[in-house]
């Protein structure tokens, strides 16, 4: 009994929000007991392990991340994230860019780049970019410091990212009817992610089976449709929470039956609770 409460104890988490950077999110972290579930994020996610491993699944493969290395997701991409050993644990900074400011820093790079940048790798080691992440994340989270350093420290940083690890277009793919519907069916519950969608109501939407449309979705998306409805939900309530509103009324109107029901699910996804978040983001906003 002693030993869990000592691990719950090492779980510290801070965010921050950089309004001055078109809303960007900084995680300073560090778990020992935190399981994430299978979850996404709109922007990008860059971050360095500053001690510990953290084990995730990233795209259907299975990822380790060491002490000193890169991380770098893809807007969309399911992922977890868990300890490779609960007394170690892990320690992390990671920032979440939106496209926008990426495309800006490929724009700096060659005005010609108009597709996205993305990763192709989740977990690299370079200790070049290592330590120039890790200086750009004491300048970000440091309210001493002035914008233009931050925002000088950031492009030069991201060019450094983008320039050794990043590619600048997608492999077309071959368009496959399944994936249609599946990308149908998403929509559909982007549109209603706050109501009380049925299973029966997706079937007659999609014109398949329950079972195939379970089946279509997570090959495509990588969760089934009720995991991608939470997700949402959560993704969207952080808008809310951000602006002060009550936990209750968030919870209420993203489509969540209580509190403790949306509190559960956020802390699953996100790290912490509603109430914790919207504490830090509030108190630490950089406008």
């Amino acid at each position: 009994m002693m030993k869990n409460i000592m691990l719950k104890m090492k779980n510290h988490v801070e965010y921050t929000l950089r309004q001055d950077m078109r809303d960007m999110e900084i995680l300073k972290a560090s778990y020992t007991t935190q399981t994430f579930s299978r979850h996404w994020h709109e922007n990008f996610g860059i971050g360095i392990i500053e001690n510990g491993v953290e084990a995730f699944d990233y795209n259907k493969e299975k990822c380790y991340a060491p002490k000193s290395s890169i991380v770098l997701m893809n807007p969309g991409i399911i992922h977890t994230g868990q300890a490779v050993n609960q007394e170690k644990g892990w320690r992390y900074w990671i920032m979440y860019p939106s496209p926008i400011i990426l495309q800006e820093v490929m724009k700096q790079i060659n005005k010609r780049y108009f597709s996205m940048p993305y990763f192709p790798k989740a977990v690299v080691s370079d200790i070049y970019c290592e330590k120039s992440l890790y200086g750009m994340f004491q300048l970000l989270l440091d309210k001493s410091s002035s914008l233009l350093e931050c925002q000088t420290s950031f492009f030069t940083t991201m060019i450094k990212v983008l320039k050794h690890h990043a590619k600048f277009s997608y492999e077309e793919k071959k368009i496959n009817w399944n994936y249609k519907v599946a990308d149908d069916i998403r929509e559909y519950i982007d549109n209603n992610y706050n109501k009380n969608i049925s299973l029966d109501e997706l079937s007659i939407f999609s014109n398949m089976s329950k079972f195939n449309l379970i089946r279509v979705f997570e090959k495509r998306w990588g969760v089934p449709p009720h995991i991608y409805q939470i997700v949402v939900r959560i993704q969207k309530s952080k808008d809310l929470l951000i602006k002060g509103y009550p936990i209750v009324s968030t919870a209420l109107k993203m489509g969540f039956a209580d509190q403790s029901h949306f509190t559960r699910h956020f802390k699953r996804v996100v790290g912490i609770t509603p109430y914790k978040y919207q504490t830090q983001l509030i108190n630490s906003n950089v406008t």
